[in-house]
């Protein structure tokens, strides 16, 4: 299949929708599919993008081509990209993989002249069907974002939960949303004990310690600061644990804050925004990954996924898509964050070595087995292939 990808976001910019695109164009390049991506370029960020574009080109991407990201103006010029790539090379479909690409394509979608597929990652029932931006009403995009999805030949949305989540919101995209799960590269993703080693010395952490590893923007509603506050009960039961927490964000001073006045500044190690290749190291150092994210509409959670494929067990929020990217009491511990003894739960879990054994095993297989890149390549083909007449 000869397969165009449009999304605004892809690596090495952090965020979920351009983890898909990245891993969903490997994988279809990998098992044989033309596929071309277009995305954005950011100043000062080219050499890290150039690295992420040779790994595409050697899973076998036959082209990236990425338009400059100028706010506003960023919409048309990936508009205009799709227009001559599919006026240059013939294509069987179109995918648009993120938010950005979907503004993009609606302005002028019957001019691509190819069958068009949406994927749905959560943001759109928020900023574009229940809480959309007077700006976007008032110039008419959701007019146009409508009639996208309406002549688009099908919609995937990336777990069940989403699926719901969206059928409640726009009932008329019932007929056409399709599930198809993430996932994630599990050769790169993989189990390392020397770098287990390497990462706990780099920050002077015993080697025999407990260490929880989190991973997100650092925002309220992640959930960083309960992760915070559950430390001092957390060291009664497991004295030797440490809390490394990784991104950037606006929520970062008063996380440190948190941390201080909660007295375990010296058992909460922050190391600022990683690159793919960093947060794997961390991913393969950590006895446990936990992020217990209060966000209501989660759509997944691939970052648990990523974690387990690394050997870790998780913790995380029993709520939304997280709970198709975690198998309790198989990959990782799902918690109600409104019980009291949270921080007892995640003492226990770190406690019994016997219990982290089976968890990372099990995680690790179910990642393996379940979610890797050739799988969700294989299902987004089915699946648009069962409904999309291919010339």
């Amino acid at each position: 299949m000869r397969i165009l990808i449009v999304s605004r976001e892809l690596p090495p910019r952090v965020g979920g929708a351009g983890s898909y695109t990245f891993n969903l164009a490997s994988g279809l390049a990998e098992a044989g599919h033309s596929v071309t991506v277009v995305s954005t370029t950011y100043k000062g960020e080219e050499r890290e993008e150039l690295v992420v574009d040779r790994h595409l080109y050697k899973s076998g991407v036959r082209e990236v081509i990425r338009v400059s990201f100028i706010r506003k103006m960023y919409i048309l010029m990936i508009f205009f990209a799709v227009i001559r790539e599919a006026r240059k090379n013939i294509y069987d479909v179109v995918l648009v993989a993120d938010s950005g690409a979907q503004k993009a394509l609606s302005m002028g979608y019957p001019l691509v002249g190819i069958p068009i597929w949406i994927v749905f990652h959560g943001s759109e029932v928020k900023n574009f069907i229940r809480h959309p931006s007077l700006f976007f009403r008032l110039t008419g995009g959701w007019k146009r974002m409508r009639n996208l999805w309406e002549h688009a030949s099908g919609c995937i949305a990336v777990s069940g939960y989403l699926s719901n989540v969206i059928i409640d919101a726009a009932p008329w995209l019932a007929n056409k949303l399709h599930v198809v799960l993430h996932g994630i590269d599990t050769r790169a993703f993989s189990p390392d004990k020397k770098t287990r080693l390497e990462v706990r010395s780099s920050l002077k952490i015993p080697s025999d310690s407990k260490v929880i590893f989190s991973a997100s923007r650092l925002v309220e509603m992640k959930g960083q600061d309960l992760l915070i506050k559950m430390m001092p009960d957390i060291i009664k039961t497991a004295p030797d644990t440490f809390l490394i927490i990784a991104g950037d964000g606006p929520y970062s001073k008063a996380l440190k804050e948190i941390s201080s006045s909660s007295g375990v500044e010296d058992r909460v190690k922050f190391v600022g925004e990683l690159s793919r290749e960093e947060i794997i190291r961390f991913y393969q150092a950590c006895d446990l990954f936990a992020l217990l994210s209060r966000e209501v509409n989660e759509a997944f959670g691939l970052v648990y996924l990523e974690a387990n494929a690394c050997g870790a067990p998780v913790i995380a929020n029993n709520h939304g898509g997280a709970r198709e990217a975690v198998e309790n009491n198989v990959s990782g511990i799902l918690l109600d964050l409104c019980r009291e003894d949270l921080s007892f739960k995640v003492a226990e879990v770190l406690s019994s070595p016997v219990l982290i054994a089976e968890l990372s095993y099990l995680g690790l297989k179910r990642a393996r087995e379940s979610f890797s890149i050739k799988n969700m390549a294989i299902n987004t083909v089915k699946t648009i292939s069962a409904h999309t007449a291919i010339k």
